[in-house]
This record gives structure tokens, sequence and C-alpha cells, in this order.
């Protein structure tokens, strides 16, 4: 089968959709790959491919761009859609829209496989566990396969897919997945959510020699700069980050980013983040309210182990991007304070914030429904969870949005922290968006991921100056 993989550049690497290609090519499919952000005409590329199935990974925040773009392109070519990602695996409901042929709810490689492999055999392929297909508008609703249990069953993820586009390619940061799901059941994340829909509440990590493995592939074919863990934990196993850490410093000794939590480092394992490369970790603090993060969020973490944690980690020269949420059900501008408050006294190096999304499925989201906060709609969930506000109507929440475009600058300026209240108060949207945007960029690109120049040329050589035709 030619499956093509459609995409758009978000500055993250698509390990999902790479991992999906490495599994069908290996068994015999063709996989082709278009970012939107760097085709110059999609028409005459997808021509060119004449793909059977278009596939998709959407989430709540751009499924919307997905599912126009894929009635745009039924209007010229004929081709099975396949929607996956936390979309539709939280909204099932999704394959009932025109143009959607199908949904994969969950894990996708051996599912989307053995739909591939029935289309090509031309053997029926409505009974596909973890797969909904609709066929002459009847939705045929499969049951959920078990997880994949040993991931180092998988091949590494299909980077030569999306390598053809040098933005990728000359990237020198390599993203790399170790392990997937999480045991925690935070009340606003998604997997949580998706916990419940698979049945599981546990974290799976490949082996660390598996691990290594792929590293040394990424190592010895593109030299990168650094290397970005994406899991969710990376520290959750204390034997398997040891082991790991011991490895990767005798075999791959590349600085790399890590995001771990908090309650579950020691001085020990700090050390051997430094001594391995680690330059800085991304660690959640979510709110400064230790009853209500506690009560509310469900993070059984005090603010006096995450000092201590964050002490911990300055103390190794271990930088510090925190991670967390303004805007939450029932919160507070003095709550939203206590956030930014927690933050300075941790001494972050950046202050990462983020306005609660009512994610579907999720028990904040069952609770802001509860109090008529927002109308359940997830048309109304905005696509951008940074600067295009919140959708809670809640007291207050105008100041707490402010106070989330200004928290960064309130950790690095102390002295603001005096005139808070009249600062949030002000009418001032856009010039806090304007600063938002400035110090997120400085900091990001400069201070934490220290990104090369020549990248932001590359990828400005790409997105701005090759033009693209727009689908009509």
């Amino acid at each position: 089968m030619k499956i093509l993989f459609i995409h758009r550049y978000n500055f993250f690497t698509p390990i999902g959709i790479m991992s999906l290609s490495a599994v069908l090519k290996n068994n015999g499919h063709s996989c082709y790959f278009i970012d939107l952000a760097f085709c110059r005409n999609i028409i005459k590329e997808i021509s060119a491919v004449q793909p059977e199935i278009i596939a998709y990974s959407i989430n709540i925040g751009n499924y919307k761009y997905y599912y126009k773009l894929n009635l745009k392109l039924k209007k010229h070519f004929q081709f099975f859609s396949i929607f996956g990602g936390t979309h539709p695996t939280l909204n099932p409901d999704f394959i009932s829209l025109k143009g959607v042929d199908s949904i994969c709810i969950g894990e996708g490689e051996f599912a989307f496989l053995e739909l591939a492999d029935k289309m090509q055999a031309h053997l029926d392929y409505t009974k596909v566990e973890n797969i909904w297909v609709k066929v002459n508008d009847v939705v045929y609703k499969n049951i959920n396969r078990p997880l994949i249990g040993d991931l180092d069953l998988l091949p590494f993820p299909d980077r030569d897919l999306i390598y053809k586009y040098e933005v990728y390619k000359r990237s020198h940061t390599k993203w790399v997945l170790a392990s997937r799901g999480c045991i925690y059941n935070c009340s606003y994340c998604y997997n949580s959510a998706i916990n419940k829909i698979t049945k599981s509440n546990s974290i799976r990590s490949r082996s660390a020699d598996n691990v290594i493995s792929e590293l040394l592939v990424i190592k010895q074919n593109f030299s990168p700069k650094k290397i970005h863990f994406i899991d969710d934990i990376l520290n959750y196993d204390q034997q398997w980050i040891i082991d790991f850490l011991i490895k990767y410093k005798e075999k791959i000794k590349i600085p790399f980013i890590a995001i771990i939590r908090l309650n579950l480092i020691n001085e020990n394992i700090v050390k051997l983040l430094k001594v391995a490369g680690c330059y800085l970790v991304e660690c959640g603090i979510e709110t400064g309210n230790e009853a209500f993060r506690e009560k509310v969020l469900n993070r059984h973490m005090t603010n006096e182990k995450i000092i201590e944690a964050c002490n911990l980690l300055k103390k190794y020269g271990i930088k510090i991007l925190s991670l967390n949420i303004l805007g939450l059900p029932d919160e507070t501008v003095d709550m939203a304070r206590e956030t930014l408050a927690l933050n300075k006294t941790c001494h972050v190096d950046y202050a990462s914030s983020s306005i609660f999304q009512p994610y579907p499925g999720t028990e904040l989201a069952k609770y802001a429904l509860s109090k008529e906060y927002y109308n359940d709609q997830i048309q109304s969930i905005r696509n951008n969870w940074y600067t295009k506000g919140s959708d809670l109507k809640m007291i207050g929440i105008s100041q707490i949005v402010r106070s989330h475009y200004l928290m960064n600058i309130f950790v690095k300026i102390p002295v603001l922290f005096r005139i808070f209240k009249p600062l949030v108060a002000l009418p001032f949207d856009l010039l806090y968006k304007i600063l938002f945007f400035i110090d997120k960029s400085i900091h990001l690109i400069f201070v934490i991921n220290k990104i090369d120049i020549s990248e932001i040329f590359l990828f400005l050589r790409y997105r701005v100056l090759k033009p693209r035709k727009i689908i009509e």
C-alpha cells in the first residue's frame, strides 16, 4: 500500500508518525511524508505519490485544521483517510464527520499495519482492533487491543521519512522517546483520560540497551549537538535511569534535555544526570498552592519537596524549565501569584506556563463543566493555549491570563511582585502578549535550548521564502 502521512511543522519531531512508518515499511508498505510548512505545491506532490491511504495525527488543538484539509483533498483525490492521536482517542465521535473514513484509538503501530495488510489483500478491514471504520455511513466500532508490552519489538523510528526536509535533517537537536505511558492520574492531563480508555496505568520502558542502540545510530549518522528525551517521566524507574545514565555517559556523551518528576529525584540521580550530560530538565510545578495541587490537580507533591529538588538541580548546575498551568477551575488571582512566587523561590531558569485546557474525559474538565465554567463544546477549545486566552467563564480569568503572559518576567524581575495586582488589572493584553512572545523567544531559543542561528535561518528560508500553493 502507498501510505502518505501529512503533518505541519510545529517545532517538534513527529515521533509517532515515524514509528508508524517504520513498522509499515518493515512489512512491505511504502510510506511518504509531506510537511505542509515546507511543501511548495501539495496537489503536485500528492499527485506524484498517488497514495491509497492518507494519515493524520491530530490533537484537540489542531484537529479542525487537518479535518478541513482532508475535505479539500477529497475533492482532488480518491483515498482512504485515517486519523490518529489524542483527539480521536478521546473523541471517537469524530468519525461521524464527512470525509473521515477511519480513526485509530490508542496505539497505532500494529493496528495500522493490520488495516493496511487487509486493505492490500482486499480482505474485510472493518474488524481491526483499535480502528473504527466507516463504510457507506455505517460505523464499525472495534475493541481496543492490548498495549504493546515489549517496546523493544518495535523498530527504531523512521527518520529517513522526515529527513527529506533539510529543516529536520540538519536540526542540531534529535528527539528520542524511551518509554510510553504515565502512572499518575493528574486531573487535568489527557494521559489520565487515555489510561481509562486503554485500561492501562503503567509506564512501559524500552530497555536501556535498546535506547542506547538507537542513540548510537543517531550519533553516527547525524552528529547531533543535543538529544531531547520527550518521555513524560524519564526518571520514573530508579534502577532503569541509573543503568541508562551510566551507559549514556560511556557511549553517547551528547548534552541532553529530559522531562523529570521532582519528587522522584535524589542527589545520586541528579549527580548522574549531570555527569551523563543533562544540562536542562523540564519539570511540572503546575501551581504554587500546595492544597490546590493535591486536592484538585491530584498531584501529591509538597512545595517543600519541589524547592528541595530544584535546589539540588541548581547545586549541580542543571538548568530548570518549569511547567505551570494558569486559569485552572476555581483559581484566583492570588493563587496565580502563588505560582509565580514558588517559581521565583525555586530560581527556575524559565517559568513556562500554559492556559488550562478542559480536555474531554479528564476529571478537571468534568469539574469545570459542573461549575458551568464552559459549555462542553470541543469546538470552543482554543488551538493555542499560550496566546489565545482561556475557555473558562470565571471571575478574575482576565487577570489570570495576563499573569500567564507576564509569568516569567515576574519571576526574573522580582521587584515587579510589589505591583503584581495593578499590572494584571490593566487591560494591556496586546502589549503583554508581545512581551510574552519576545521573552519566550529569547529564553527558549538562546538561553534554554540554545538553538543555532543557522537553524533559525534554515527554517525561515523554507517556511517564509518558499511559496506554497493554497488548496482551493
